[in-house]
């Protein structure tokens, strides 16, 4: 059973920009992409593509020109991998996957290990998104900042 979620043209997360110094995240409009074997996999950001197609299914981070600006976006969707048992929702991230969190059940520890250090407060952080709830689906966006 596929769980769709599309983020058009940028997750919130991806696009903070500082005023001053006007610094933003690598590829957070989602324009560059490279492609590795069966999937496209969005340039700087991790998803969980090539960790899919190990265990034969398909990628959940879909290139896609519904985009709310520019011309490519990422389709987040649900996959359901057949050897573990289980569903493994979309997910990117500009930090660093705890893969077991995906493959084990019940799932263990934090589903994102680490993120990407900035070196600015941002002022502001902007993004657009659509979501298309398939019957009792449910969506989060997450950012968080810390100190350390």
């Amino acid at each position: 059973m596929k769980k769709n979620i599309l983020l058009i043209a940028a997750v919130i997360f991806m696009l903070m920009n500082h005023v001053a110094k006007s610094q933003t995240f690598i590829n957070g409009d989602f324009e560059s992409w490279t492609h590795s074997g069966n999937y496209d996999t969005p340039d700087s950001i991790n998803t969980l593509n090539s960790n899919l197609s190990s265990f034969g299914a398909s990628s959940n981070v879909i290139k896609t020109n519904d985009a709310y600006h520019g011309g490519w976006a990422a389709e987040l969707t649900t996959t359901y991998i057949a050897l573990l048992g289980r569903n493994v929702p979309g997910v990117i991230t500009n930090g660093v996957y705890n893969v077991s969190y995906f493959t084990t059940t019940p799932p263990v520890g934090s589903p994102v290990a680490a993120g990407k250090r900035i070196n600015f407060r941002p002022a502001y952080f902007n993004g657009w998104f659509k979501y298309t709830r398939m019957g009792n689906d449910t969506a989060l966006m997450n950012i968080i900042f810390t100190k350390w």
